[in-house]
């Protein structure tokens, strides 16, 4: 028995002490990282309005400026008994916070609000925000989780541009459109759903993002402007939406991952360079005949480039022909 006791304090013993405690950072390195960021859950204490320049006007309380020196701001539901409203331009921009708590009774997020903050790591925008403006979450580079359950209509320009380390968005289905770069430069997003009322995404939208793989396409959408998804490298898809319309220039120009996909009957125009510099897109099924399809399309694409469409087709297969891309009749299919 006291053989047997030995064995397994020293099996014990060589498990702890293995590489340096290797044998704990496997079970918690990481793996106990719940993302419970700060501000994602009313904090325990909130910030001393002291800590913030402000004005009152007939709705409520404008958050002005933050003058405060903590690093996570908690912002008072109200301010000598009046409700915080708004968080104005420019409010939190370039400063050193962390973290973020924004209160239910906020109903505006201005230009620029939180541009430049760079170890800001999540926001949860709550659900009577209406306007978020330009820039408001620009070149947040720490930022990691955002949860965007707010009923807007739009996410603006350059909203979440260079958020390189953005890996978690949630984004109401209320949202019709994606303006221009509104998650350009996010290059650890590694999916998106887009919302179900999303009509049009912007030019640049999602450029560069780099690691986006994955697209929840089950949505409205009819427009994709130029550049939308250029270079990214790794996105992947088989279908795009089947209301959607206008495919823009060099919309997904240099998607290296890209090998093939379908369009449907209300897709009317495939913009110039549109899948060029793509070299494994080798096949697109196109399912209507009135569709035409811009200069360059698939300008270094794979040189086994097949397109599928109707008979009827005659603008594609005009432009098959002319482009040596090899042609097949959808009804043979």
């Amino acid at each position: 028995m006291k053989l047997k006791a030995l064995i397994c304090l020293a099996l014990a013993a060589g498990i702890i002490n293995m590489s340096g405690c290797a044998y704990f950072e496997y079970f918690t390195d990481g793996r106990y990282d719940d993302h419970d960021f700060f501000g994602l859950s009313e904090p325990e204490k909130f910030s001393d309005p002291e800590d913030f320049e402000y004005t009152v006007n007939p709705s409520g309380v404008v958050i002005n400026d933050y003058i405060g020196d903590d690093e996570e701001v908690g912002i008072p539901y109200q301010i000598d008994g009046t409700d915080v409203v708004a968080i104005g331009d420019f409010a939190f921009s370039q400063t050193d916070i962390t973290g973020i708590y924004i209160p239910s009774t906020v109903v505006t997020i201005g230009k620029n609000a939180f541009d430049g903050c760079k170890n800001l790591k999540a926001v949860n925008v709550p659900s009577m925000v209406n306007s978020i403006g330009q820039y408001a979450f620009n070149l947040c580079t720490s930022l990691q989780q955002v949860s965007m359950q707010c009923e807007i209509k739009s996410i603006p320009q350059y909203a979440f541009s260079g958020c390189s380390s953005l890996s978690d968005i949630t984004v109401a289905s209320s949202v019709e459109v994606i303006e221009n770069y509104a998650f350009s430069d996010c290059s650890a997003l590694t999916s998106f759903q887009i919302p179900t009322e999303t009509t049009r995404i912007g030019s640049y939208a999602f450029s560069n993002c780099s690691s986006l793989r994955n697209l929840g396409m089950n949505t409205k959408l009819q427009q994709l402007d130029s550049y939308a998804f250029n270079r990214c490298t790794s996105l992947s898809f088989n279908d795009l939406p089947k209301m959607l319309q206008t495919i823009g220039d060099y919309c997904f120009y240099g998607c290296t991952s890209l090998r093939y996909c379908s369009t449907y009957e209300a897709t009317m125009y495939i913009g110039s360079f549109a899948f060029a510099a793509c070299p494994e897109f080798y096949h697109l099924t196109i399912y209507s005949a009135s569709a035409t399809i811009g200069s360059s399309a698939f300008a270094n694409c794979s040189a086994e480039m097949t397109i599928r469409c109707p008979a009827g087709a005659t603008s594609v297969i005009a432009y098959c022909n002319a482009n040596n891309i090899a042609v097949q009749d959808l009804s043979l299919y």
